[in-house]
């Protein structure tokens, strides 16, 4: 350990001495206003803290419920259903001048919250664990332990919770937040995924697909693109899938492409040879309304696949060095293949056009497991 990381170290516990409860409060039987912390980048850890939100709804059906997101994360939970507030914490900027960061802490609480919790299954953060704390909120939850690591920052919580899954490695990551509910005496088995897609953003993803729609008689999707190049099957063995299935279906298809995707584009631009619509750099609120009117949806393991699970088209995702028992969508119309030595390139295309043909049908694929 460095000096730099010993001195922060001593600073946190200094911290802890001064800023632990002296008294635990006791849990009340409802709460007002919750507040959910989960600032975290990947959309695919975002999804996975909606089983929590709908545990949180159903116990406490009066609340109001607020989620902290970062800007990344924030646009796709929008309007969701389970949510009256989505607040934007854009770290950079709040922490540029101490007005921003007043005026942040200020709204805050501004509403006044009597409950805030703060999810954590991969790793802790000093910075949610700090906006719990600043919220005023009287009763705060987060890991005080996570499996074999002591979070240093668990005094900022009036209830840490230990959270250990070495008995339990294949539990699903959305189950896994859901046990920080714990001290709430709220368990969760069955994941729901669910997203908010609003009448306007329907209407203008029906209008995109129009013109596949009234010449071919199912619209199929596609997401070849990954952030991490060991999640991304090849651009050929999609372009190969996509001219196979549309021999069968005589389907129009859509491709969802990333801003980091610029190198499968230029691949797919040459090598598709079917009738399609590439939807490039787009609003993700505007790509999840567009996904949710797809007849099937194929992706890599990245943030459309997650998107897409929460959605009502049937999806199949493909998963490499990823345990599909812990991250894929979890429901009845989404489907995984994995990679039987890790790597994305040993799934076949012929695997995958296999697997459409019973997803396309409607017949049982095989599905996540959550034990």
């Amino acid at each position: 350990m460095n000096t730099e990381n010993q001195a922060s170290g001593w600073a946190i516990r200094a911290a802890g001495f001064f800023l632990r409860p002296r008294q635990v409060p006791e849990l009340p039987d409802a709460f007002r206003s919750i507040l959910v912390v989960r600032q975290h980048d990947q959309l695919g850890d975002m999804m996975c803290i909606i089983p929590t939100l709908a545990a949180l709804r159903d116990r406490y059906p009066g609340a109001a419920i607020s989620l902290v997101a970062s800007p990344i994360n924030h646009d796709i939970m929008l309007h969701h259903p389970y949510l009256e507030r989505v607040i934007l914490f854009d770290k950079r900027a709040i922490l540029r001048s101490v007005a921003g960061f007043r005026n942040f802490i200020r709204d805050l609480r501004r509403r006044r919250y009597d409950l805030a919790i703060v999810p954590g299954t991969v790793s802790v953060s000093l910075t949610s664990g700090l906006i719990a704390w600043l919220s005023g909120a009287a009763v705060r939850i987060g890991p005080g332990r996570l499996e074999f690591r002591d979070n240093t920052s668990k005094f900022l919580f009036t209830h840490p919770v230990d959270l250990d899954w070495s008995l339990t490695p294949s539990k699903h990551q959305s189950l896994r937040n859901a046990d920080i509910l714990a001290p709430l005496g709220i368990t969760t088995t069955v994941p729901r995924y669910v997203l908010g897609v609003t009448p306007e953003e329907d209407a203008r993803a029906v209008a995109l697909l129009a013109p596949l729609r009234r010449d071919h008689p199912l619209v199929f999707g596609l997401h070849p693109g990954a952030a991490k190049p060991g999640n991304r099957w090849p651009a050929e063995r999609f372009a190969e899938v996509a001219r196979r299935l549309y021999r069968e279906y005589r389907n129009g298809l859509v491709v969802t492409i990333g801003p980091r995707d610029s190198a499968v584009f230029e691949q797919l631009t040459s090598l598709l040879d079917v009738p399609h619509l590439f939807i490039r750099d787009e609003p993700i609120r505007n790509v999840a309304a567009t996904i949710n009117r797809l007849d099937f949806f194929l992706s890599n393991d990245t943030g459309p696949l997650h998107i897409a699970g929460a959605l009502r088209s049937p999806v199949l995702g493909l998963f490499g060095p990823t345990d599909p028992r812990q991250w894929a969508p979890p429901g009845r119309s989404n489907h995984y293949l994995a990679s039987k030595d890790g790597t994305i390139d040993s799934i076949g295309a012929e695997e995958v056009i296999s697997m459409s043909r019973i997803i396309i049908a409607g017949g049982a694929a095989e599905t996540p497991r959550f034990d």
